[in-house]
């Protein structure tokens, strides 16, 4: 026998045979090591994709209902636009509507101005022609023709006088007849 083993060879094939035996058991007790520590590494796996599986039902359901939201908000966007436009034509067809009423009143305003100038005028004009009916009428025997009577003057363009005339007991006070003891103008020559 050797100093450092010994030389049979049976001896040494045996001694071969449980060192390889030995290195197989370690390298499947490492194999099976690995696949343990691969499975827990798969079940996490799996764990992280159910996860992020319900993570992701969740944003689309978040979405979904977002997105309502925001269709909801355009709509009612979309009708508070319509209804603004339609209180713009609105405001513009009141706007209209009052310039022409506002037209319509100065032309009626002018035209009652005029049509109250008018009637002032004539008023003026039948007053004095009263008057010089009443003065014409007033002296007897005169007989004046209508187209000689003219405002502001008597029977035949000669100018009222302020005296007295003559058999009516009426008389004259700055164009208006009078009654000559009483100083009142007759009821009938009132204007």
């Amino acid at each position: 026998m050797g100093l450092f083993g010994t030389s049979d060879p049976v001896k040494k094939e045996e001694k071969a045979l449980a060192k390889e035996a030995k290195h197989d058991d370690k390298a499947v007790k490492q194999a099976q090591k690995e696949l343990a520590k691969t499975e827990k590494e798969e079940h996490k796996a799996e764990k992280a994709h159910d996860k992020a599986l319900k993570e992701h039902s969740k944003v689309v359901a978040l979405e979904h209902k977002l997105s309502e939201r925001v269709n909801a908000a355009v709509h009612k966007h979309d009708e508070a636009v319509s209804k603004e436009n339609k209180v713009n034509h609105d405001i513009q067809a009141s706007e209209q509507y009052r310039a022409r009423v506002e037209h319509d009143l100065a032309l009626k305003k002018q035209n009652l101005e005029q049509v109250a100038q008018q009637h002032h005028v004539k008023e003026h004009d039948r007053v004095e022609r009263q008057h010089a009916l009443q003065t014409a009428h007033v002296a007897p025997g005169t007989t004046a023709p209508t187209s000689a009577v003219h405002p502001g003057t008597g029977v035949g363009g000669e100018p009222y006088t302020t005296g007295a005339t003559p058999g009516t007991g009426l008389s004259t006070s700055g164009g208006v007849p009078t009654h000559a003891t009483t100083g009142t103008v007759p009821a009938g020559e009132r204007y």
